[in-house]
C-alpha cells in the first residue's frame, strides 16, 4: 500500500507532506485561473434555398419591337443567353453577353419577330425560321454554329401564306446527326389552314409536307434525340368558340408527314410544346380566357392539369390569363403566361394591367415554385421560356424595352 507521503505535489498534497514530517511548510501557491471557454464556431451559412435571378434589358425606344408568340421560342441558352426580336420590321439575333455587353445580328430587313421563332441546342447550333416579307412571301431558316456569333445565308424553304405562318422549329439528334425540324400553319388570311411541316435530314432541307386535313392555327413542336419530333396545332376543324382543339402528331423523321393526328385537348387555343423524356408538357388557354398547363405521358391516351398549387390540386393556372409559353429540359419544367387581374382586360389585352405569371419545377412537375421576373409591374407584354442544365430563361417586351431575365439555382 502506497504512502500518502507520495501523493503528487498540489496544494492539498504539500499539506499532507507536512502531517507527514517532511520539513516546514511550503508558502501556498494560488491556482491558476482555468482557461476561459473557447468561443464557439459560428455556425455555417446555408446555402440558399431560392434561385439567383439576373435580370437584363435592353432600351429600344420607340421602336416597334415584336417577339416570337407563345407557340415558337424567343430565347435559347448557349454558351450566353440568346434572344430573337424585331425592331422596326428589322430581325435580330441578340447576345447577352456575360460581360454586360449586348451584341445584335441582323438576320433579315423584312421581317417581324412575331413570325418568326428560335430553336437551340447549346452552343452547338442554333437555327432562325422566319417569314421574310419582300421582295416576296417565303419562309426562311438561317443557322449559327458559335452561339450565335455568325450566321449563315438564308435558305428558302417555301412559300408563305398570306396570313399569319406562326413558324415552330425544334432541334434533335438521330444516329449521330443533328436534325431539324419546322412547322407552320398555311393561313389564307387571319383564319385557319392547312400545316405544313418540314425537316432536315442532316444534309438538306426536304420538301415541306402539307396537311389538309389540319384546320390549324398555331402549332408548336418538341424534340428528343433518337425520337419522332412531335406537334401540336390549335385546330378547327369541329367548329368555333369550345369546339376548338389541340391535336398532336409525330412526324416521320424521313419525310416531315404527320403521323396519326389524334384530338388531345377541346378546348384550347395557341399551344405550347415541351417534351423530357416520357413527359409532355402543353400550355394553352381556351376561350373564356383562362389559362392552363397540362401533362401527359407519350402516349397521350390522358392529358391531366399539373398539381401547380397544393391547395387547389389540378386547377387551371389562371382564370383571367392567356398565352402560356413552357420549356423543359431534364427534371426542370417553366411556364411564363399573360396574367391580367380579370376576364375584361384579358379580352381586350390590356397592356397597361398585364403582368407576367411564372411557375418552375425542379422535379420533373411534381412540386412547383411561383416566380415574378418582373414583380408586380404591368404592361409586362408576349413572353417565352428557354431552360437549359437547370438554368431557366424567360424573354419578353414592354412598351420600350426587351427584357431578360435569368434564374439559377445553387
Amino acid at each position: 500500500m502506497r504512502s500518502l507521503c507520495t501523493v503528487g505535489l498540489t496544494v492539498a498534497a504539500a499539506l499532507v507532506l507536512a502531517s507527514c514530517g517532511g520539513g516546514s511548510t511550503p508558502a501556498t501557491t494560488p491556482s491558476p485561473s482555468p482557461a476561459p471557454a473557447p468561443s464557439p464556431s459560428p455556425a455555417p451559412i446555408p446555402p440558399p434555398s431560392g434561385p439567383t435571378l439576373t435580370s437584363r434589358s435592353l432600351d429600344t425606344g420607340t421602336a416597334s419591337v415584336a417577339v416570337p408568340l407563345t407557340n415558337s421560342q424567343g430565347a435559347a441558352l448557349a454558351d450566353v443567353p440568346v434572344s430573337l426580336h424585331s425592331e422596326d420590321n428589322r430581325l435580330y439575333a441578340t447576345r447577352w453577353e456575360d460581360n454586360g455587353q449586348i451584341v445584335k445580328f441582323e438576320l433579315s430587313g423584312a421581317s417581324v419577330a412575331s413570325g418568326a421563332t428560335l430553336a437551340g441546342r447549346g452552343k452547338h447550333l442554333l437555327a432562325v425560321v422566319y417569314v421574310e416579307f419582300a421582295p416576296q412571301r417565303r419562309i426562311k431558316a438561317r443557322e449559327s454554329t458559335d452561339g450565335a456569333g455568325t450566321w449563315s445565308s438564308a435558305v428558302d424553304l417555301g412559300a408563305a401564306p398570306d396570313g399569319p405562318a406562326l413558324p415552330t422549329a425544334c432541334i434533335w439528334q438521330q444516329g449521330g446527326v443533328l436534325r431539324r425540324a419546322v412547322a407552320w400553319s398555311d393561313q389564307p388570311s387571319q383564319s385557319q389552314g392547312p400545316l405544313v411541316t418540314a425537316v432536315y435530314d442532316g444534309n438538306a432541307w426536304l420538301t415541306p409536307v402539307s396537311d389538309a386535313t389540319a384546320q390549324s392555327s398555331g402549332a408548336a413542336l418538341a424534340c428528343a434525340d433518337e425520337a419522332p419530333p412531335e406537334v401540336v396545332w390549335r385546330d378547327h376543324r369541329h367548329g368555333t368558340g369550345n369546339a376548338v382543339a389541340l391535336y398532336q402528331a409525330q412526324l416521320d423523321p424521313a419525310t416531315g408527314t404527320t403521323q396519326s393526328p389524334r384530338l388531345i385537348v377541346q378546348p384550347g387555343y395557341d399551344p405550347s410544346l415541351c417534351r423530357s423524356g416520357t413527359k409532355r408538357f402543353v400550355g394553352f388557354h381556351t376561350g373564356t380566357n383562362d389559362a392552363h398547363l397540362a401533362s401527359s405521358d407519350a402516349a397521350w391516351q390522358t392529358v391531366i392539369e399539373v398539381d401547380w398549387d397544393s391547395a387547389t390540386a389540378g386547377t387551371q393556372l389562371d382564370d383571367s390569363g392567356k398565352f402560356v409559353s413552357v420549356a423543359c429540359a431534364g427534371d426542370t419544367v417553366a411556364a411564363s403566361w399573360g396574367d391580367w387581374p380579370n376576364k375584361d382586360d384579358a379580352t381586350q389585352h390590356l397592356d397597361s394591367t398585364r403582368q407576367l405569371g411564372m411557375i418552375v419545377s425542379r422535379d420533373g412537375g411534381t412540386t412547383w415554385q411561383t416566380q415574378q421576373p418582373a414583380g408586380t409591374d404591368g404592361g409586362q407584354l408576349v413572353a417565352t421560356v428557354a431552360v437549359r442544365d437547370g438554368r431557366v430563361a424567360v424573354l419578353w417586351r414592354t412598351s420600350s424595352a426587351l427584357r431578360l431575365a435569368i434564374y439559377t439555382w445553387p
